[in-house]
């Protein structure tokens, strides 16, 4: 990557804003003849001396490039204004092929309208009706309900409340174990103990023996 001094980088920029104005664009001169260094160097505000000692530096990393006519020239420049020349001359055949006025680059759309494809017109409807189901209504705001829609809303809430804070508390309790008392201890239970709570559970088996 070539390197210079922020002066060397400042006149360079310089000179490019002239090869912007120039009559021969992203050239320092005109019909073969080159700016002369004062020219350039009192427009760019630099001293002659100035000019000369940056453009040297410039010259050292091989920025400014020159024709076979000695004339200082932009690459960049030069190849950006020939694709434009070519855009410019694809348009003006585009347009005289086409029949278009110089003035008015667009088509009459009713005609390409026309010239669409049926099938084109059916696919485009479609796709509009099925983004119009896909969307979402707009949120209501409180001022478009109803008073008894309001009230209904506002009791349908409070009743949620409700249900969510009796389920906190079941949910404490069950975390606590005070609905599920501790039930019998059955290794320290005799054989007739074990044979009542068998009975108890199971009246018929009492029966049946």
């Amino acid at each position: 990557m070539f390197t210079c001094s922020l002066a060397a980088r400042g006149l360079w920029h310089e000179m490019m804003n002239m090869m912007h104005v120039s009559e021969n664009y992203g050239y320092l001169g005109n019909k073969g003849k080159a700016y002369t260094p004062e020219a350039i160097a009192r427009y760019c505000g630099a001293s002659l001396e100035e000019y000369l000692t940056l453009l040297t530096e410039l010259d050292s990393v091989g920025i400014p490039r020159r024709n076979s006519d000695g004339i200082i020239y932009s690459k960049r420049m030069v190849e950006d204004e020939k694709k434009r020349k070519q855009w410019r001359a694809r348009q003006s055949k585009f347009r005289k092929n086409n029949n278009i006025d110089g003035n008015d680059v667009t088509r009459d759309v009713t005609q390409m309208s026309r010239d669409c494809p049926p099938d084109l017109h059916s696919s485009s409807s479609s796709s509009s009706s099925n983004l119009n189901s896909n969307t979402k209504p707009a949120q209501t705001r409180r001022g478009d309900h109803t008073p008894e829609q309001i009230r209904k809303i506002e009791s349908n809430a409070q009743a949620r409340q409700e249900r969510e804070h009796k389920e906190n508390e079941f949910r404490k309790e069950a975390r606590v174990g005070s609905q599920f008392p501790a039930g019998p201890d059955f290794s320290a239970m005799t054989d007739e103990e074990w044979q009542k709570h068998l009975d108890s559970l199971d009246p018929k088996r009492k029966v049946a023996q």
